[in-house]
């Protein structure tokens, strides 16, 4: 009797209190969560890869890099005291000449009025990348363009008819504008588009013939450079 109660006391006294467990788990979580920390830490510390550090430089230049923006080509001719009278009253009345810097029918809108008719000119850049460009009335669907007292003129205008159009003092007779060349004769068949000589890739022959089978419809004039710029296989 006396052994068992010895046993029972000495198990009772290895038996460790419930505040040294409870003391022992508290600080293996915290040695934990230091050492998750500490891992944390040095992550964010630890340099980039490299092909991250190139992605950020290149948007970086890109960001830093200088926006070209293009202007539409000067006018050298004299403006006569008509035509610098017209393009400042249209300014005055508040009419718009929509154009784009690159749209040859506005430079020669523009040659009209001289070089200081066409500093007055209430002229509006349409191009996207043209200086000072604003974002053009719906009503624009092609250059030159003019409004006047609320309503929209397409195409290329004389000057007899800008003034006719805006109310300009009709006594002002401006010189008939010379007539055009006249045009070549045409050929049998009509005029051809210039040749293409540049070689295609696979993929651009696989893109014309898919838009080809798809029925879509490429639509442009043989004289157009710009037509055929997008016929070219260019990138």
């Amino acid at each position: 009797m006396v052994g068992c109660t010895c046993l029972l006391l000495a198990a009772i006294a290895l038996k460790p209190p419930a505040s040294v467990v409870q003391f022992t788990r508290t600080a293996v979580l915290r040695s934990a969560a230091a050492t998750a920390a500490g891992a944390l830490a040095a992550a964010a510390q630890a340099a980039p890869p490299p092909e991250m550090l190139l992605r950020e430089a290149a948007v970086q230049a890109a960001a830093n890099e200088p926006k070209v923006l293009y202007t539409p080509p000067s006018v050298k001719g004299v403006s006569t005291p008509d035509e610098l009278a017209l393009a400042q009253y249209l300014k005055k009345k508040g009419a718009k000449f929509y154009g784009a810097y690159w749209c040859p029918f506005c430079t020669k809108q523009r040659a009209m009025f001289g070089a200081s008719g066409v500093r007055a000119l209430p002229y509006v850049e349409c191009a996207p990348d043209g200086f000072g460009a604003q974002r053009c009335p719906p009503e624009v669907t092609g250059y030159p363009a003019w409004e006047i007292d609320g309503k929209f003129f397409s195409g290329m205008k004389t000057l007899p008819q800008l003034q006719s159009l805006s109310g300009f003092d009709a006594a002002v007779v401006f010189p008939a504008p010379p007539p055009p060349p006249p045009p070549p004769a045409m050929p049998p068949g009509g005029f051809e588009q210039p040749a293409i000589t540049e070689p295609s890739t696979p993929e651009q022959v696989q893109l014309a013939t898919h838009l080809k089978q798809s029925g879509a419809v490429f639509y442009g004039a043989y004289w157009c450079k710009y037509c055929r710029l997008q016929a070219a296989p260019t990138p």
